[in-house]
């Protein structure tokens, strides 16, 4: 049993969120654990787990726990990124425990390796703390979920499709909000336009009054105008405060360069496939069938045409370790200016705090070095962008919204991506490499 009281989980001086009170029973369940990227989802688990002790309040834990780190899924050997992570999931499920905490495992999964995880996790004889963003797997394997928002643990005792459905009728009363603000902040304004009106005629009236009259008339009269504007101040004063929680819920956009005008850009002879101008492609395959080869020699195969109105995007799976070293602010130096000015944009949507640009870019979470990498690709003019593994590591938020972002690009994309649902909300081709395994 997991048994939590009063915890508070900070970072670097920096507070992330706080738990009243939470108990784990070993019922055989599922668990999710959701939340946007650095609030603190991977060190809450290092601390249930016992791997971290920096924390305030009571944390107890009984069970015989296994924690598979973020980073335990990263391959570091000739392997494919997906077939790695098969043999750390079989490790995993091995190991001998009554709880088992998964970060990230579906990091560069094919849905064969994707379904033998929901397969493994069902069987699963204990409790299962998960940590995805993928939404599908949440969807088929979790009956409860916990998220951090709004620097709190919250508990959701229901499956996720029930969470969507409790977290939009949230949104609608968000929006529902924002207009009541509007609407007050509107009339506020209003009144304190017809007050000022008010108080100029009084000051600047047709006729001059002596000394005794002022006293008698304007003196009062100026000192109730002057309460009745200021007290009007303090309301929409107040009501900005107010209406911060919202403007911090805004959504994250972002904005491309128009498409090319020719039609077709480039033939893939083995695969008898054309690449026209704003397809939304996908690239799908098994573990080891070649999509990031693909991916880098279409690449190569559009940078050799030296044409000027071709502008390339490349997300690449993993970031250029000579990065790792730097710190977010120097990454961020090597661009352009303007591309600084766009990415510090970004940054600051995805809530990076002043702090986290002095932190050195191996020192940032997995999905926070995919914001910052997202961001830089994107602070490019483009009108092709090829997107390797776009979702890994992002929150639901961050993936939300470049989904919405591919939608709006008038460009060609081309994407490699495990994330089903990313893939059939964004794509309107694909291109199945298993298909072409003996040409």
């Amino acid at each position: 049993m997991i048994q939590i009281n009063n915890f508070k989980l900070s970072q670097n001086e920096q507070f992330l969120f706080k738990i009243q009170k939470l108990q784990i029973n070993n019922n055989n369940q599922i668990i999710a654990l959701i939340g946007n990227n650095g609030v603190g989802k991977t060190s809450f688990a290092k601390a249930v787990a016992k791997l971290e002790h920096k924390f305030e309040g009571v944390l107890t834990n009984t069970f015989k726990t296994n924690y598979i780190e973020q980073k335990y899924f990263v391959n570091n050997n000739n392997m494919s990124g997906g077939e790695y992570s098969k043999t750390k999931i079989l490790e995993a499920f091995m190991a001998d425990g009554n709880f088992l905490i998964l970060d990230e495992p579906t990091v560069n999964l094919d849905r064969n390796n994707f379904n033998f995880l929901i397969k493994k996790m069902k069987c699963f004889k204990g409790v299962i703390l998960l940590i995805t963003h993928d939404r599908e797997l949440i969807q088929k394997t979790a009956n409860e979920i916990l998220e951090i928002e709004d620097n709190e643990l919250k508990y959701y005792k229901t499956n996720f499709k029930s969470y969507i459905f409790e977290k939009e009728n949230q949104a609608k009363q968000h929006n529902i909000n924002i207009e009541k603000y509007k609407l007050t902040k509107k009339q506020l304004e209003k009144d304190i336009t017809t007050t000022r009106i008010n108080n100029h005629k009084k000051e600047n009236g047709s006729r001059k009054l002596n000394a005794s009259e002022k006293k008698l008339q304007g003196g009062s009269g100026k000192s109730s105008m002057s309460k009745k504007l200021g007290s009007l101040k303090t309301k929409l004063s107040k009501l900005d405060k107010v209406n911060d929680k919202y403007i911090l819920n805004k959504k994250i956009s972002f904005e491309f360069e128009q498409g090319l005008k020719r039609s077709e850009i480039l033939y893939l002879n083995k695969y008898n496939f054309m690449i026209n101008n704003h397809d939304k492609i996908a690239l799908t395959g098994q573990n080891g069938s070649g999509k990031t080869t693909l991916m880098n020699l279409i690449y190569s195969q559009l940078s050799q045409l030296n044409n000027p109105l071709i502008k390339i995007g490349f997300l690449h799976q993993v970031m250029d370790h000579k990065l790792l070293n730097l710190s977010v602010k120097d990454f961020i130096d090597l661009k352009s200016y303007e591309s600084r000015t766009i990415i510090r944009g970004y940054l600051s949507q995805f809530k990076y705090t002043d702090l986290m640009y002095l932190k050195k870019v191996r020192d940032l979470s997995e999905g926070e070095k995919v914001q910052l990498n997202l961001s830089a690709i994107l602070s490019v003019p483009t009108n092709i962008l090829l997107l390797d593994e776009p979702t890994n590591y992002l929150d639901l938020n961050s993936i939300i919204m470049l989904e919405f972002a591919i939608k709006k690009y008038e460009g060609t994309i081309i994407i490699v991506s495990h994330d089903q649902v990313f893939i059939e909300n964004t794509c309107n081709k694909t291109l199945n490499l298993d298909l072409y395994k003996d040409k």
